[in-house]
């Protein structure tokens, strides 16, 4: 009788710290999900000169006599 009595609030605590553990893994994969996205903005901000520069050299290029 005794076993089932520490069982039952022992099982609620192992639960408790589980359901703990993910929460808080989840919060730590968000906030990495959001860093990863501002590099990825970042790295597109940037890019966006090269981008324009090779549209311009293309243009250029297309504009150009072909003997």
């Amino acid at each position: 009788m005794d076993a089932i009595w520490f069982a039952s609030p022992l099982a609620l605590l192992i639960g408790a710290f589980a359901i703990v553990m993910i929460a808080v893994r989840i919060n730590q994969a968000n906030g990495d999900l959001s860093r990863a996205g501002r590099s990825t903005r970042r790295l597109e901000d940037a890019l966006i000169p090269v981008r324009l520069e090779t549209r311009r050299a293309r243009s250029s290029v297309d504009h150009l006599r072909r003997k």
